[in-house]
């Protein structure tokens, strides 16, 4: 399951069948008022409102995989209820979090911020994770929408000359009305939002993990500039050592001039590095100062060590994880199983919605007919769903997206697959030559060195050739820093593509989420099967 940091409950929907403060009341006055109250009853009768969207735990995951050709699809009669997860607020959004800059206070101190720290930072404070935050709320919130009935219908007329009747005259009238759609179609309509309202939930949790991977990457980044700059000021000051040595050689008449002058002559060139070096470094700190939602010019510290062990994965257990934790096969599952449900809304739009009311009319009874109540009436109706060819097209539509969405389902995990295997392969590439320059290039490198520049000390090799090993030190070096990089910024790619933080991942052979999607009506007889999406229709105009 993945964890969801940094959100917090929202308060339970109201149920449909409650009904609101503040609702419709009549006049005392009126007589048959209680005619209204069964009216309304009539409403909430048991089987005549949609059961309520419960709420999972913060955390709780809805998606399963669904069979690749599309499987059949059912209308379902027991719904499953979709669950709605725990959403950030606005009004939570600066209570919960520190600001940016105190949780970086640190900064003078010089090592000890973290990358988790900046990760924290940058999850707290980037503005268009709050952007998605508030449109999955706002999703969730359509939930209660589409499954309430709509509203009821007053209406009134008052007649300026009263209307002669047998019985007296009439002065006005009063209608209050209420159309009640089929129940079913507005629980499949709430189980459709939900699921959308999840595909939102989810990928603003991919988009966390994104935001994770590029702040770790670019930390990562800033790592290699500082250990470059590093090895440059060592090497400047290793030459420096060196034109000593060939100065004071040239002296007493054991070198050459050109000695001095390709020493220095190599350490113009190390300074022309450096400034470049330090260009790279206020362009990256630029970078990261932007996800961490920070001005451009902040100070960060200099990271100077990458605490990451590469983890001895393999690539199946790899694509279990990812299938389990991966948001955005989540949210391609979801949009699946939204679609689903459109499909059973599309049907039901052929079963025609009722539509009751009470009318009451005010009169002036004649004498012979003086104390006789106020006469009214209840009435209904329902709509005629006549055209076929309409609904025809709107299941034919429904059908149609919902295949598109199990394509994107098989589009999205091999995207995942292939970006699996490109991190992973990086990462094991990273490892094997960081290993290699921890172990051979770098000591070889440097024992070199040492040797020849004793050998120059004594006048038995030249000068030139002792420039060439600090270069060769010099590239070993930033190598080798590059490799420990490397590693840790295919670390991160695999993290984002697998679905989590950090190396706290789910255990490979845990059962997948159970699909959430619409349930086999096995009694019902009129069921259509949907193995093929239906036929065009080709008389459009």
């Amino acid at each position: 399951m993945m964890k969801r940091d940094c959100l917090c409950r929202r308060p339970t929907p109201p149920d449909p069948r409650e009904p609101e403060e503040g609702g419709l009341t009549l006049d005392s006055t009126l007589t048959n008022a209680a005619a209204v109250a069964a009216l309304f009853a009539l409403v909430g009768l048991p089987g005549c409102s949609a059961p309520p969207v419960t709420r999972p735990p913060s955390g709780a995951l809805v998606g399963g995989p669904l069979a690749s050709p599309p499987p059949t699809v059912r209308a379902p009669q027991a719904m499953p209820q979709v669950s709605e997860p725990a959403v950030r607020h606005a009004a939570h959004d600066e209570a919960d979090y520190p600001p940016a800059d105190a949780a970086v206070a640190a900064e003078s101190g010089g090592n000890s911020t973290t990358v988790g720290e900046l990760v924290a930072i940058a999850l707290a404070s980037n503005p268009r994770l709050g952007r998605l935050s508030q449109e999955a709320a706002a999703a969730w919130d359509r939930v209660p929408q589409v499954r309430s009935l709509p509203d009821p219908m007053v209406a009134g007329s008052g007649f300026i000359e009263p209307m002669l009747m047998a019985d007296g005259e009439t002065r006005g009238t009063l209608m209050v009305s209420q159309m009640i759609p089929w129940l079913g179609r507005l629980d499949a309509e709430g189980q459709q939002a939900a699921c959308e309202a999840w595909v939102l939930q989810q990928e603003l949790r991919a988009e966390q993990l994104r935001i994770a991977a590029e702040v770790k990457a670019a930390w990562y980044r800033l790592y290699l500039l500082s250990q470059q700059v590093r090895i440059n000021e060592a090497n400047q000051e290793l030459l420096g050592s060196l034109i000593e040595v060939a100065t004071s050689r040239v002296s007493v008449g054991r070198a050459t001039q050109g000695d001095v002058l390709l020493a220095t002559v190599e350490l113009s060139r190390l300074a022309e590095d450096l400034l470049a070096l330090r260009q790279q470094q206020a362009s990256s700190t630029a970078v990261l100062n932007q996800l961490l939602n920070r001005p451009a010019d902040a100070p960060l510290p200099a990271p100077v060590e990458l605490p990451v062990e590469f983890l001895p994965l393999s690539l199946d257990e790899l694509r279990l994880r990812a299938e389990n934790s991966q948001p955005a096969i989540a949210a391609a599952r979801l949009r699946a199983q939204a679609t689903a449900w459109g499909i059973r809304v599309a049907r039901l739009r052929r079963v025609p919605d009722l539509t009751v009311r009470y009318e009451r009319m005010f009169m002036d009874m004649a004498p012979e007919h003086a104390g006789s109540p106020d006469p009214w009436q209840l009435g209904g109706g329902i709509n005629v769903p006549l055209w076929s060819r309409k609904y025809r097209a709107l299941e034919s539509e429904a059908t149609r997206q919902h295949f598109a969405a199990q394509a994107g389902v098989e589009e999205v995990i091999r995207e995942y697959d292939a970006l699996l295997l490109d991190a992973l392969e990086q990462a094991r590439a990273a490892d094997r030559t960081l290993r290699l320059y921890e172990t051979t290039i770098l000591p070889q490198t440097r024992q070199t060195l040492d040797a020849d520049q004793q050998a120059y000390a004594q006048g038995q090799v030249e000068f030139d050739r002792v420039v060439a090993d600090v270069r060769n030190v010099l590239a070993a070096e930033i190598s080798y820093h590059r490799a420990v990089s490397e590693r840790a910024t295919a670390l991160a790619r695999l993290e984002r593509a697998v679905g989590v933080d950090g190396p706290s991942v789910p255990e490979p052979g845990q059962p997948p989420p159970v699909p959430l999607s619409p349930q086999a009506d096995q009694g019902d007889a009129e069921e259509a099967r949907l193995d093929r999406p239906p036929d065009p229709i080709v008389d459009r105009p």
